[in-house]
C-alpha cells in the first residue's frame, strides 16, 4: 500500500488488509472505551470491507485514515509487532501487558461471575 507521506506498507493479504490495519491503528488511538474498541476491531476482522465502508461514519478517528497520521500510527504498530519477544508467529496472538498468555486462562482468572464450565 503506497500513499503520499513517505510510508509503503505490504500486508500478507494485500491492500485491503493494510487499509483495515490502518483503521485499527487509528481506532486504537481515538476510541477511548476498551469495550467499544474491542467491539469495533473484532467485528470487522471477519469482514474487512465493513471497515472500509464505515470509515467515514466512525467519528474523529476516521479523520486520520488514510492521511499521514494514519500511516504513522500503522508504522508504529508495525514496530511494536516487530519488537515482540518472543516474536509473533501467528495471528491473532494474545498479548496482555507485554506478556504472551493463554487467553482462556486469563479470562477465567479475571471472571468473577458464576463459575463457567469452560474454566475447569
Amino acid at each position: 500500500m503506497d500513499m503520499t507521506g513517505g510510508y509503503t506498507f505490504s500486508c500478507q493479504h494485500g491492500e485491503e488488509e493494510c487499509a483495515g490495519n490502518m483503521v485499527h491503528a487509528c481506532s486504537a488511538k481515538y476510541i477511548e472505551s476498551q469495550s467499544s474498541l474491542i467491539n469495533f476491531v473484532a467485528c470487522p476482522t471477519t469482514r474487512e470491507s465493513f471497515v472500509l465502508e464505515k470509515t467515514r461514519e466512525l467519528g474523529p478517528h476516521s479523520k486520520v485514515f488514510p492521511n499521514i497520521e494514519g500511516q504513522r500510527l500503522l508504522a508504529e504498530a508495525g514496530e511494536k509487532t516487530n519488537a515482540l519477544n518472543p516474536s509473533l508467529t501467528f495471528v491473532p496472538t494474545n498479548n496482555q501487558n507485554a506478556l504472551f498468555t493463554n487467553l482462556m486462562e486469563e479470562v477465567c482468572k479475571a471472571y468473577t461471575g458464576t463459575p463457567n464450565p469452560a474454566c475447569n
